[in-house]
């Protein structure tokens, strides 16, 4: 039972290219001749949280999320395909690919964060983040009283100061 034949947690339909039995799109290889599924069909439909295997929340323990990527990997890089079909190749590309950018986006705080909103239908765009006047005001007395301190002592007593508010 590897990974990459896991339940994925979903219950669309596929037909398989190589046998043509229709079953439910949760495992990367059919469960009838083992052949790779369409990454088309199967990424289309599934989050990152879902190809890990893992609850869509914000707290998630990274090293077991890099073991399940490196796992993922090793069965389905396309490297292990190498000596197959050109059409098995470019799936397992597919795959690897997707692969990359859900863990690139679940290893990163920040990302993560901004991926769960999207799920959510709460998109975060950068570019119109409107900051409040009274927000950017402190920014720029903090900075202020930076620029002023004449010594490191002044530096880390701001500091201090700031780690409590």
């Amino acid at each position: 039972y590897s990974s990459a034949s896991r339940n994925l947690f979903s219950v669309f339909q596929v037909i398989c290219r190589n046998c043509q039995k229709e079953q439910k799109a949760d495992h990367f290889f059919c469960t009838s001749c083992h052949y790779l599924q369409d990454p088309q069909q199967i990424c289309e439909n599934l989050n990152y949280f879902q190809i890990f295997e893992e609850k869509k929340q914000f707290s998630l323990d990274l090293a077991v999320l890099e073991q399940k990527y490196h796992q993922l990997q090793m069965e389905l890089h396309p490297d292990k395909f190498s000596s197959m079909e050109e059409e098995l190749i470019a799936m397992a590309t597919h795959y690897s690919t997707f692969i990359n950018q859900a863990y690139k986006a679940l290893k990163d705080p920040y990302a993560r964060a901004l991926y769960i909103l999207k799920l959510e239908g709460s998109e975060y765009n950068e570019e119109e983040r409107i900051l409040s006047p009274r927000f950017l005001n402190k920014i720029f007395e903090i900075n202020e009283e930076i620029s002023e301190a004449s010594n490191y002592g002044q530096l880390l007593f701001l500091e201090k100061q700031l780690k409590q508010t």
